[in-house]
C-alpha cells in the first residue's frame, strides 16, 4: 500500500538507478519508491534534475513547505489521465455564471455544515457552542440568496470568523484570538496555516488521479501560479481534517509550548513538534469507514478523490453535486 513520505529533517534527495536516497548528517536512508505516494518536503530539501525526472516518470508529486509551514509550491508530474472533454467542460462551468455560482455555494454550504458537525461534537470549558452553531446556521441560509461569487465569499469569511471564535472554547491551554496567516503569531495559528498546506497538498495529490485540471476553480478564482481548484475542496475538509487534529494534539498535550519558537511578531513550529502533528494528520487521513454509497470501507484521505470524482461527474454528466458532509455517518 502506498503512502505519503514526509521529509521533516533538512537535507539532499538524490536518485542512485533506480531508488532514491535521502541524506543528511544523521545518514543516508534509501527510499522505497514503489511504496511513495506523494512527498512532502517539510524540511529545506535540495534535489537534482534526476530526481525530478525520475520522480515524474513514476506519477509521483513533491510538494514544498516553507519556514512557518506554509505551502511554497508543489511539482506536478506530467498528467496521466488527460481528457479534452472534461477540461472544456469543467471550462465551460466556470464560464457559465449560474453553475459556477451553483458549485460554489455547494462547497460554501459543506464548509459551513462541517464546521457545525465539529462544533456540535465539542462542548467544553463548561461553555456550550449553541450560539456558534445558530449563527453557523444562519449563514448557511444566507447561501440561497448570493448572487454572485463575492457574495459567497463574504458569507464564508463571517461564518470562518464566527467557527474559530469556538477555538478558545474548544482548546484548553492555548487561545487563538483573531486568524493570523502571514506569519502567524501562536501557536493556534500556526497550527492551522501548517494544518491547512498539509491538506491542500493532500487534495493537490488526489486531484493528479483525475481528469480534472487543478487549476479551474469556482469558489476562488483561477489565478497563475496556484492550483486554486485544490483550494475549493480544501475547504470543504478543514474542519473535519485539519481542527480536529489540531483539537487532539492540544488538549492531550501531546504538542506543548515548548514546541513552538516564538520570534518577533511570529509563531513557528519545531521540527518536533512537525513531526507529531504530520504523525497526528497521516493517521487521520488513513482512519477507514464503511462508506454508505460504495458498500465497502474508504479511508478519509479518499473521501477527497471521491470529492473531486463527484465535482468531475457534475461538470461532464449535470449529475448532481454534493460535497462531504462530516454528519453522514463520518
Amino acid at each position: 500500500m502506498k503512502r505519503n513520505l514526509y521529509l521533516t529533517a533538512n537535507g539532499r534527495l538524490l536518485r542512485k538507478e533506480s531508488t532514491l536516497h535521502f541524506v543528511n548528517r544523521e545518514g543516508r536512508t534509501i527510499i522505497p519508491v514503489e511504496q511513495v505516494k506523494a512527498i512532502y518536503a517539510v524540511g529545506h530539501i535540495t534535489l537534482t534534475s534526476g530526481v525530478i525526472s525520475f520522480l515524474s516518470s513514476l506519477g509521483i508529486p513533491i510538494h514544498f513547505f516553507g519556514h512557518y509551514g506554509n505551502f511554497e509550491g508543489s511539482f506536478y508530474p506530467r498528467r496521466r489521465l488527460i481528457s479534452g472533454y472534461a477540461v472544456v467542460n469543467q471550462a465551460e462551468a466556470y464560464l457559465d455564471a449560474d453553475r459556477r455560482l451553483l458549485i460554489a455555494g455547494e462547497i460554501v454550504h459543506a464548509s459551513i455544515q462541517n464546521m457545525v458537525h465539529t462544533c456540535r461534537q465539542h462542548k467544553t470549558k463548561g461553555e456550550p457552542l449553541s450560539p456558534a452553531v445558530d449563527s453557523l446556521e444562519e449563514c448557511a441560509e444566507e447561501i440561497d440568496d448570493c448572487r454572485s461569487v463575492p457574495e459567497l465569499m463574504s458569507v464564508e469569511g463571517r461564518a470562518w470568523g464566527i467557527y474559530y471564535e469556538t477555538f478558545d472554547h474548544i482548546i484548553k491551554d492555548f487561545e487563538m484570538g483573531p486568524r493570523v496567516r502571514r506569519p502567524p503569531n501562536n501557536p493556534v495559528n500556526a497550527l492551522i496555516s501548517f494544518g491547512n498546506s498539509l491538506l491542500y497538498s493532500a487534495v493537490l495529490t488526489q486531484l493528479y488521479h483525475t481528469q480534472l485540471d487543478p487549476s479551474i476553480s469556482y469558489l476562488h478564482e483561477p489565478l497563475e501560479r496556484r492550483y486554486s481548484l485544490a483550494l475549493d475542496l480544501a475547504e470543504v475538509f478543514k474542519p473535519v481534517l485539519v481542527d480536529s487534529v489540531i483539537f487532539y494534539v492540544l488538549n492531550l498535550k501531546l504538542i506543548t509550548a515548548e514546541d513552538f519558537n516564538q520570534e518577533l511578531n511570529s509563531c513557528l513550529l519545531a521540527d518536533t513538534g512537525r513531526r507529531t502533528f504530520i504523525r497526528k494528520f497521516e493517521d487521520r487521513l488513513r482512519e477507514t469507514a464503511r462508506h454508505p454509497r460504495l458498500k465497502r470501507k474508504v479511508s478519509r484521505e479518499y473521501l477527497l478523490r471521491l470529492d473531486a470524482y463527484k465535482l468531475l461527474k457534475h461538470v461532464c454528466e449535470g449529475s448532481e453535486y454534493s460535497p462531504y458532509l462530516a454528519r453522514r455517518g463520518w
